[in-house]
């Protein structure tokens, strides 16, 4: 996808970026020098030439050495838009001298925040009673896909849900004929405890998860390994009730091996599945299905292309996989699978779909 001043991409360099980096400021107890770098990557935004010492990092530094992405005089609007926001997200954590784990997460505030203000959601449908197991597994499923709304780098227009392509009838009979599931995982926060709680329900119907984080924090709300075991442990400390029960539930499974948690650099890296290395391609080939949450994964499926919506799912994404199921709100333009026509009925009826977070799919690759 291009940055260009009339799409998605351009509107995230022109105003998303510039916010994330003045609420990283705002979070207070950086450096003098962290200030500085930080004003250095705002001034080079929107389409000013790329500020090249801030790729200079001891974080995978043989893959950004090799990458060519950054060379002298290179502009935002130069690069393809998930090169160009790898790079970014790459720049301010560098900006903010994050190191590895024992550094500060840019980005905790935020999270925190988020976990917060999901809290008592989560505790209420953990309090629900099913009829069935597949009635819950139905509720997991989609509990987890509108758990993408809560993405802390991106803000909804507007309060209705539109579901614009359902396959959840045959992402369940996956899900029901699985004995391991991975979920490749998105944002923390609200959006994290969502999964955990579809975790729960899969683990309890028998499955094996594999829960596949970032390996560091990226694109503001990403899942980190911390994140995942700062989640089931507040959920064990503070939640009430069932909900407090299925902190206990993940906390043993994580221990007992049903429950993984699993990175990679890959996820780290502006590359597509296309471009998965083979070591991570074979791991995940063990698993039965694969939920892929969010925007940032789906693009990663069909190598952010600008297809007609109306290409065929089967068409468009990477061969050699386990079965592909993509939970996602919309918030870029890129997008497979629709019937015939159905663009055209929501331009008409809901401008500005593709990116308000308005709708939504499940959709099997």
């Amino acid at each position: 996808m291009p940055i260009r001043k009339d799409n998605f991409a351009g509107r995230t360099f022109e105003e998303r970026m510039p916010l994330m980096i003045h609420d990283v400021l705002s979070r207070g107890g950086w450096s003098a020098e962290v200030v500085s770098w930080l004003e250095l990557l705002l001034a080079s935004l929107p389409r000013g030439p790329v500020p090249t010492q801030l790729i200079e990092s001891e974080l995978d530094p043989a893959f950004w050495q090799s990458a060519g992405l950054c060379h002298e005089g290179l502009t935002w609007d130069a690069l393809p838009f998930f090169e160009a926001e790898t790079v970014f997200h790459f720049a301010l954590l560098h900006a903010t001298g994050y190191q590895g784990e024992a550094s500060r997460d840019p980005f905790a505030e935020a999270k925190r925040e988020g976990f917060e203000a999901g809290l008592p959601a989560a505790q209420r449908w953990a309090e629900l009673e099913w009829t069935s197991r597949s009635e819950e597994r139905s509720a997991a499923l989609e509990l987890s896909l509108w758990g993408n709304l809560h993405d802390l780098s991106f803000q909804r227009r507007g309060d209705s849900r539109e579901l614009i392509v359902d396959e959840r009838a045959r992402a369940l009979g996956l899900l029901d004929a699985a004995s391991m599931v991975d979920i490749i995982l998105d944002n923390a926060g609200s959006e994290l405890t969502c999964d955990l709680l579809a975790s729960d329900v899969l683990l309890r119907g028998g499955k094996k998860v594999r829960l596949h984080h970032k390996p560091r924090p990226f694109f503001i709300s990403d899942a980190t390994a911390r994140d995942v075991r700062w989640t089931i442990a507040e959920l064990r400390k503070r939640a009430v009730g069932p909900l407090r029960l299925v902190g206990e539930r993940l906390e043993r499974a994580l221990e007992g091996g049903q429950l993984e948690l699993r990175t990679d650099a890959f996820w780290c890296r502006p590359l597509h599945l296309t471009g998965m290395p083979d070591e991570l391609r074979t791991d995940i080939g063990r698993a039965d299905v694969v939920l892929l949450k969010g925007d940032l994964n789906y693009r990663r499926i069909i190598e952010d292309r600008l297809y007609p919506f109306d290409t065929p799912a089967a068409s468009a994404g990477p061969a050699g996989f386990p079965p592909l199921v993509a939970l996602r709100v919309l918030k870029s333009e890129v997008l497979v699978g629709l019937e015939p026509g159905r663009a055209a009925a929501l331009d008409a009826a809901q401008p500005g779909w593709l990116t308000s977070g308005e709708t939504a799919i499940v959709q099997v690759f």
